[in-house]
């Protein structure tokens, strides 16, 4: 992460809660505070207006719930710290990959570590950032051969070999591999998306199945039986296509 200070924007509709995490932030050197909104409409516009790192969001927003405005933010969003006096909101916050939950009233120490958080995730984000596009060239480099998938801020370097098949699943998908067979990657992408960046021997062989044709052990009329076992269904617009890939 480079020197510059991380800049937050606060969006909070009670005063005495604003004034607390405005204190705050003037304690820390490498925190810029970029504005302050009391609902969801100036939060918006001040998002687009400053580009904030991330933002410090209150659950009980006049006219909006915090995590449905959140909801509403287009990717890549701000990290987001959570800001609330009900605990029971804090699981919520974490489906929906927040970086922290700070119960009001909010104190010094717990505020630091959230800070911490923050600092911490945007270092990997930095650093991922860096090795992917180190990792393309590797990838170009080394005959197409290995696909990068990122996933949950890790990146991962798979060889082609290694996957079995890859499976739509409602905003993801599942990246099957015979080194891991109980644990697929499940990058956040489409099967269309990721079938654009992968050549032969992977072949889309139903609207929700990708497959790896060196693994194909047979073909049935209607599907496809897989080294590891595995049977997937062939789909009618498909057949022909796949028939010719493993003829």
């Amino acid at each position: 992460m480079n020197s510059k200070r991380i800049k937050c924007l606060i969006v909070e509709d009670e005063p005495l809660a604003q004034k607390i995490l405005s204190e705050h932030i003037e304690m820390i050197a490498t925190l810029e505070l970029v504005g302050t909104a009391f609902n969801a409409v100036e939060a918006r516009s001040l998002i687009d207006k400053t580009k904030p790192d991330f933002i410090f969001l209150d659950i009980n927003l006049p006219g909006k719930n915090g995590y449905d405005f959140l909801k509403t933010l287009p990717t890549p969003r701000p990290l987001v710290v959570v800001t609330s006096a009900h605990v029971e909101f804090a699981l919520k916050g974490y489906e929906l990959e927040v970086i922290d939950f700070l119960q009001k009233p909010i104190f010094f120490d717990k505020f630091e570590g959230a800070i911490s958080k923050v600092e911490n995730r945007m270092r990997l984000m930095h650093a991922l950032a860096g090795q992917e596009a180190t990792e393309k060239v590797l990838w170009a480099e080394n005959d197409k051969k290995l696909v990068l998938i990122r996933t949950n801020y890790e990146l991962f370097r798979v060889p082609f070999e290694d996957i079995f098949y890859i499976e739509s699943w409602d905003n993801y998908v599942k990246v099957n591999r015979r080194s891991a067979p109980t644990k697929p990657l499940t990058p956040r992408t489409t099967l269309t998306s990721i079938g654009n960046n992968l050549p032969s021997p992977f072949l889309r062989i139903h609207r929700q199945f990708m497959v790896n044709t060196d693994h194909v052990q047979k073909l049935n009329a209607n599907s496809v039986l897989l080294s590891n076992g595995k049977e997937l269904p062939v789909s009618k617009s498909c057949m022909e296509q796949v028939k010719l890939a493993l003829s």
